[in-house]
């Protein structure tokens, strides 16, 4: 189990656009099967390759694996990587329009098996064109995984929420022409856009669906609801009252400055 910890931390480390990790621990004949979240791991009851059912099971999984698509693998569809081209293009909604930003490579990676698995990116409109001149990037992303209510107009926590408000207070300085705006330029990132990651799936009837890339989403209800009792049982004795209504949940939140 400590190698299957080891080599899921590397996946994180290496693949800029990993939300979360499937694994299998293996030992003779017996086998779990073991999901990496952000902010939890979940591992399967014992499977015995030595009996007939459990053969069945592992031959099951593996079939699954190979029909399921690309987001149900644990990769994020709105991070492309194009790796003969040797850059990432990235997809950022704001106020219902898509955005896309080009980066070579992330300034900082997610190097942590668990957390808020925060990525920076520098990055630009421009595509980069290898053998062409040199990538200028502009524009700096920040993607990370941070707790969050379901209610995104009520997250006191938003990072997108105050880094909108500290430039539009900026802005607001300069068309005065006040001299803290002077003072303070340069001083803290321009906020361009960004928001909660949404992740565009089929339902059963083939529909596509636009939904909240949240740990809630990715598990079923059934798991969630599991998690959320461990969670409050836990934590009920070491929350505040101001806390008591947040949610056990994280979300995967993605800025541009």
């Amino acid at each position: 189990m400590p190698q299957l910890f080891r080599y899921s931390r590397g996946i994180y480390e290496e693949q800029y656009n990993r939300r979360f990790v499937w694994g299998l621990a293996v030992s003779g004949r017996l086998v779990k099967i073991v999901f990496f979240g952000p902010n939890y791991a979940l591992a399967s009851p014992v499977i015995d390759l030595g009996q007939a059912d459990g053969r069945k099971q592992l031959v099951s999984l593996l079939v699954s694996w190979s029909f399921c698509e690309s987001h149900q693998l644990g990769y994020d569809p709105t991070i492309i990587h194009h790796r003969e081209a040797g850059y990432y293009e990235i997809k950022v909604e704001h106020d219902g329009q898509t955005k896309t930003y080009y980066s070579e490579g992330a300034v900082i990676g997610a190097e942590r098996l668990f957390g808020r698995h925060t990525r920076c990116f520098a990055a630009s409109e421009e595509r980069p064109v290898r053998g062409g001149r040199e990538h200028q990037p502009d524009r700096f992303i920040k993607d990370a995984w941070p707790e969050a209510t379901e209610d995104a107009d009520a997250d006191y926590r938003d990072e997108s929420r105050h880094l909108r408000k500290v430039t539009e207070r900026l802005a607001m300085a300069k068309a005065k022409g006040s001299e803290d705006e002077i003072d303070l330029d340069g001083m803290y990132p321009r906020y361009d856009s960004g928001g909660r990651v949404q992740i565009r799936r089929l339902d059963a009837g083939g529909k596509c669906l636009a939904v909240e890339d949240t740990s809630k989403s990715i598990l079923s209800n059934r798991i969630s609801n599991e998690l959320d009792r461990r969670h409050t049982d836990k934590m009920a004795a070491l929350r505040s009252a101001k806390d008591e209504s947040t949610d056990d949940n994280t979300t995967q939140s993605r800025e541009i400055a």
